[in-house]
């Protein structure tokens, strides 16, 4: 897709999420960035980018 030379470094939307359980208790904030970050990972190590 991406030339071996190409530099790809994934970037922050600068928003602010506060680390809390939701009113039910569950860490619905972190899980939900947890499966982001691993998208983004599992995306970037097959083309050897950076990230």
């Amino acid at each position: 897709m991406l030339p071996d030379s190409t530099i790809v470094k994934c970037m922050s939307d600068a928003g602010f999420f506060l680390d809390v359980n939701d009113i039910t208790g569950n860490d619905t904030i972190r899980t939900f960035f947890n499966s982001v970050v691993k998208l983004q990972v599992s995306f970037c190590l097959p083309f050897k980018l950076q990230i």
